[in-house]
């Protein structure tokens, strides 16, 4: 019975020895699984935390490109706005000048004057 009672404790003990072994080895596993999806985590986090910084970076260039997009076109417009002015101004200057010849043609009643009239005002506006 003793001798018995031994083997049932040796196998107990053996048992027990595999059982903490076993549950040790798990307990390893666990704890290695938690680090690595602690550190993907983290590493998301960062991942996420550097996108997001990219994304506001570029948010606010293109804030400015547009901004200056803006800018462009208002000067533009400006510009196109002066440039009619200057040919309305040039155009009313170049009748006037026609007219002015006319009449002195007309006043002198030389064909030859207006038709050289005609000529120099072609050719100033020909310089154009």
């Amino acid at each position: 019975i003793n001798k018995l009672k031994r083997k049932s404790h040796e196998k107990e003990v053996t048992i027990q020895n595999r059982l903490n072994s076993v549950s040790t080895g798990i307990q390893e596993a666990l704890d290695s699984f938690k680090t690595k999806i602690d550190k993907e985590n983290k590493d998301t986090k960062n991942k996420s935390r550097s996108l997001d910084s990219h994304i506001q970076n570029l948010s606010e260039k293109l804030d400015n490109y547009t901004t200056n997009l803006k800018n462009v076109e208002s000067k533009v417009r400006d510009i196109d706005r002066k440039l009619n002015d200057m040919k309305d101004s040039l155009e009313d200057s170049i009748d006037k000048k026609i007219r002015r010849a006319i009449r002195k043609a007309r006043e002198e009643g030389s064909v030859s004057d207006i038709m050289s009239a005609h000529g120099s005002i072609q050719g100033s506006s020909s310089r154009r």
